[in-house]
This record gives C-alpha cells, sequence and structure tokens, in this order.
C-alpha cells in the first residue's frame, strides 16, 4: 500500500490591475514566490486573472 502524501497548496483571492497585463504578471511572480517561501507546492490564481476581462467594472 502506498502512503499518502501531503501537499500545500494555496488559493490566491485577489484583483486584477484593469488593462495591466504587466503589472498582473509581476503580482502573480510576487504572490507565487511568497506562496512557495510558505511551502506551497501548487498556487491557484482567479480565473482570467491575467489578460482577463474586467469583471469588477461590470458590478
Amino acid at each position: 500500500m502506498n502512503e499518502a502524501k501531503t501537499v500545500r497548496v494555496a488559493v490566491v483571492q485577489a484583483s486584477a490591475t484593469p488593462f495591466d497585463r504587466d503589472a498582473d504578471v509581476d503580482k502573480v511572480c510576487a504572490m507565487t514566490a511568497d506562496a512557495a517561501v510558505k511551502g506551497a507546492k501548487l498556487v491557484l490564481m482567479p480565473e482570467a486573472f491575467v489578460g482577463g476581462y474586467p469583471w469588477g467594472l461590470a458590478f
């Protein structure tokens, strides 16, 4: 029987910078690095975070 492995996963809840893909890529890099330092092996970002639609402007 195989032993179960534990994997630390980080879930990011952040807002994108509307119409600024480069700023969003910088945010993803910084948040991923921070999560990795804290032991995360997988980092989940919001849907369409980079280059996505500015959903916040519609609500």
